[in-house]
């Protein structure tokens, strides 16, 4: 019996350390880097506090643009690395097709969901930790204005960007001025077009400004502090980035996401589904240090800890459909922007009127957004139109052999005829 107990515990010693060995996490980030001091930097935490328990080491991609994102997961899958991880919502289409075809690796994507039984989707409820943080900015906001800059222009910043401004509306802030900084990925890297925005709002009198931007979000906190403003941090705690001058971080525990996907690998607990984490689960948060702990005020903490009522309107508000950037709109306001809006108004009604005589003589032809003008046939001749069904400009203008045409963008706004004229080539 004694060796029959001997071999048993022989056996587990051995199986353990195999265990562990099968277990070969991997990690891929989002664009910016694992060092962005926000969003990527906070899922490399979470991985370094799992090497650092266990001894297990892991695998990590940073990508420099979209095209790597598919050949690095299918890279990681045909290793066997498992569990895989990923930072961002843009990997949600390369995920749809390597995890399924590879069902027996388990796959974890932060901010999207992916409904496949081996992957786990983490998604957060942003807009409550924003709900927080928007109360604080109006009670240290001396102006009652405050600022939002967001990176790119998508329902997911819309979440951050509609719980601050609910949250600052209920604690008195009477304007929020809210930008985003672009609609392209390049908007998660882009620090100097995010301290031009702050700067802009703080000159609008803006006295906090909250970036929830990735890496752009660094130059919104420079700006701020430069200005002798308050910045608010965003995904990881970035209230030692400008000491003193950062008021708080909206704290989204993707560290925490990756630790427990990296950790119930090992432990062969992984599950699939959807986790949405808000301040109930842990998910949300404001931070609270050393660099910030004479900026927030004991009567400031205890409004921003009052549960929120589940019917909030603001609440309701923050699943509104997308809607254009506050760039564009404000740009559209502008004054010469006003003027090439008039100006295609009375272009729009010559190209109609066009249309109209088109049907009456073949030969006065329309383009979409080139205006209209008298055609010419191949002849010489008046005659019907030729040469524009699917053909390219350069055949065109052979086609027609020096008629007219209609004109370019650039002499869209000049006047044309409105009568055809008559053929005076004498032919």
């Amino acid at each position: 019996m004694k060796r029959i107990v001997l071999g048993l515990l022989a056996a587990t010693a051995m199986v353990l350390p195999a265990f562990a060995a099968d277990v070969q996490p991997a990690i891929l980030y989002d664009l910016g880097g694992k060092f962005d001091k926000s969003f990527n930097e906070a899922a490399f935490h979470g991985a370094e506090k799992f090497k650092a328990e266990t001894g297990v080491a892991y695998v990590e991609f940073e990508v420099s643009n979209a095209s790597q994102r598919e050949q690095a997961l299918r890279r990681f899958a045909e290793d066997g690395r498992n569990p895989i991880v990923m930072a961002g919502f843009a990997w949600e289409d390369a995920l749809k097709k390597v995890a399924a075809e590879y069902t027996d690796l388990n796959f974890a994507i932060i901010d999207d969901a992916v409904d496949l039984p081996n992957v786990r989707s983490l998604v957060f409820k942003e807009n409550e930790g924003s709900y927080l943080v928007g109360i604080l900015a109006a009670m240290a906001s001396k102006s009652k204005k405050v600022g939002f800059v967001g990176g790119m222009d998508i329902p997911l910043i819309r979440k951050f960007e509609c719980g601050y401004v609910g949250g600052a509306k209920s604690a008195g802030a009477t304007d929020v001025i809210q930008n985003m900084t672009g609609d392209t990925p390049a908007a998660w890297n882009d620090p100097a077009k995010g301290g031009e925005i702050a700067k802009t709002q703080i000159d609008q009198g803006a006295d906090v400004v909250y970036a929830a931007a990735g890496g752009t979000g660094v130059g919104v906190l420079q700006a701020a502090a430069d200005a002798g403003k308050l910045g608010i941090g965003v995904d990881s705690n970035q209230n030692g980035l400008q000491p003193g001058k950062v008021l708080t971080s909206m704290m989204k525990r993707v560290d925490v996401a990756v630790y427990n996907a990296f950790m119930d690998g090992k432990n062969g607990t992984f599950k699939g589904g959807v986790q949405n984490l808000g301040l109930k689960e842990g998910g949300v948060d404001y931070a609270m240090d050393d660099n910030n702990k004479a900026l927030v005020t004991d009567e400031m903490k205890a409004p921003s800890k009052r549960p929120r009522p589940t019917s909030s309107p603001a609440r309701s508000r923050c699943t509104t459909t997308p809607r254009t950037t506050s760039a564009r709109i404000d740009r559209a306001t502008e004054p010469r922007f006003l003027d090439r809006r008039a100006k295609s108004r009375r272009f729009h009604f010559g190209r109609s009127r066009c249309n109209r005589l088109s049907k009456q003589w073949p030969s006065v032809t329309s383009r979409p957004s080139q205006g209209c003008a008298w055609l010419p046939s191949s002849e010489g001749r008046p005659g019907p139109r030729r040469g524009y069904s699917g053909a390219s400009r350069t055949d065109r203008r052979r086609r027609l052999r020096g008629g007219l045409r209609c004109p370019p963008r650039r002499l869209a706004n000049r006047k044309l005829p409105l009568r055809p004229q008559r053929d005076r080539s004498g032919a």
